[in-house]
């Protein structure tokens, strides 16, 4: 067992610098209003919306192709049906294929496709917590300011589609938010 973790550190430690170097890398944060629709078979769907944050990291293969991993908090919502109050959180962590189509040098158009893994919790005044994990499809759209050659202002539209489904409600989630981007 300590031959692994010795091993591990030691290829860590080889491999840290590389990273360092590596021109693809790029880290970022965002932050903007995140909406949660409630939604079942009889009276229709409510929308809320609250503030989200973002914290993401990715490579680009190519100045076209690249691949996204990043966790989403969309903040608290509260439902109110008429008769009872429902407040719901939504936590995702995704992972994305990108795409990048240059339009100049000042500005990108951006897209994603991937799973997202969400975890939400409800909890109804009077009752108990209910949570549950579920998957769910991330399609994104946005667009990239490039301040200098390695930071970048970015303008995004996140659709996490439905991130909570059970006993014919469901809880649909999107995030449009803004935010800068370092490559390393």
């Amino acid at each position: 067992m300590q031959k692994h973790i010795l091993s591990a550190l030691i290829g860590a430690a080889l491999t840290l610098p590389l990273l360092a170097q590596a021109q693809g890398f790029y880290a970022g944060v965002n932050a903007g209003s995140a909406e949660q629709k409630l939604g079942d078979n009889i009276d229709g769907s409510i929308s809320t919306s609250d503030t989200g944050y973002k914290l993401y990291g990715g490579y680009d293969f190519t100045k076209n192709v690249g691949l996204e991993a990043g966790y989403t908090d969309m903040g608290k919502s509260s439902f109110f049906d008429g008769s009872d109050t429902m407040t719901s959180k939504v936590r995702t962590s995704y992972v994305a294929l990108t795409g990048t189509q240059v339009i100049n040098t000042k500005y990108s158009l951006t897209g994603k496709v991937g799973v997202a893994r969400s975890h939400v919790t409800l909890a109804t005044y009077g009752e108990s917590d209910y949570s549950k994990n579920q998957n769910s499809t991330l399609l994104g759209l946005g667009l990239v300011y490039h301040v200098s050659k390695k930071l970048s202002a970015v303008l995004e539209y996140e659709d996490f589609g439905k991130v909570l489904k059970v006993n014919g409600v469901n809880i649909k989630a999107d995030l449009i938010s803004v935010g800068l981007r370092y490559k390393f």
